[in-house]
């Protein structure tokens, strides 16, 4: 088995839950027209578990990328940090192919992003080969103290030159005030930049797809994306597109926008049928 100590670079979350300001980019708007509380919690609630997510995803890549360049070569590239543990088998490098992330007690990303416990991965092939398959489990796996269980499916249905990945989840996330979110996700995440080398850190994303929450608070929603998602891996958030959930119980879609590109902790959330648009800090 060969052993590596490694930084995973992943997405900066600002703590388990992220706190909003609002501000209105209209001061006409009357005070009925501002967003309410519970609409700003769904807002808070499913944009922090997008980004959870994302840094999850970004630790898995960051994971095979390094076994698949070591693998290529007659010795190990040098460690960036003593950060995550990474361990593969067989070490020959060849498939299918087992994947340990173990983070100790507690390793922070120079992103200073906090992570505990470990996940495995189940990798059949080459990643950017069409028809490479992974799975992830965890194993009291930790980010910013919110514990994140369940499954994690992924499939390239694209080609080594134009890699595109459908990645199906079923997640449970529990914050440290003891909150459960229980999401089932269904996107496809098409790689737009940084194909051509085994770094993560040039790789740039556009995703689509949907998905369904349910959370402890008493909150039911769903959302599609209905303009793709950018993410870099070198931004902590997403960098642009629009999801539109539809909360159980409310007639009024809550639109989030997450702007034209900039890496900021802004997004603009709206109520289409009242047509409200107000900027929201997201940090």
């Amino acid at each position: 088995m060969k052993t590596r100590n490694f930084l995973v670079v992943g997405i900066l979350i600002a703590g388990a839950t992220l706190s909003f300001s609002a501000c209105s980019k209209d001061d006409n708007n009357t005070p009925e027209d501002e967003l309410s509380d519970e609409t700003i919690a769904l807002v808070q609630e499913s944009a922090n578990g997008d980004m959870l997510e994302e840094e999850l995803d970004a630790s898995v890549q960051e994971a095979i990328a390094y076994t698949e360049e070591n693998a290529m070569q007659t010795k190990s590239a040098s460690a960036e940090s003593d950060c995550a543990v990474i361990t593969y088998t067989p070490e020959d490098g060849t498939f299918p192919r087992t994947i340990s992330v173990d983070f100790g007690e507690g390793c922070e990303s120079i992103r200073g992003v906090t992570r505990s416990g470990s996940i495995t991965i189940l990798l059949t092939d080459t990643l950017k080969n069409t028809g490479a398959e992974y799975t992830v489990t965890f194993n009291n796996y930790q980010v910013e103290n919110t514990t994140i269980t369940g499954s994690k499916s992924v499939t390239n249905i694209g080609t080594p030159a134009a890699p595109s990945f459908t990645d199906e989840s079923q997640l449970e996330l529990t914050t440290p005030a003891g909150i459960v979110i229980t999401k089932s996700k269904s996107i496809i995440r098409e790689q737009i930049e940084g194909i051509d080398t085994y770094s993560v850190v040039d790789d740039v994303f556009l995703i689509s797809g949907s998905s369904a929450t349910s959370s402890s608070a008493g909150r039911s929603y769903s959302y599609i994306i209905v303009d793709p998602l950018k993410v870099a891996r070198t931004c902590e958030n997403i960098l642009s597109g629009v999801a539109e959930i539809n909360w159980n119980g409310q007639s009024e879609p809550v639109t989030i926008d997450y702007g034209d590109g900039d890496c900021d902790w802004k997004v603009y959330v709206s109520r289409a049928r009242r047509i409200i648009r107000r900027q929201v800090l997201l940090n």
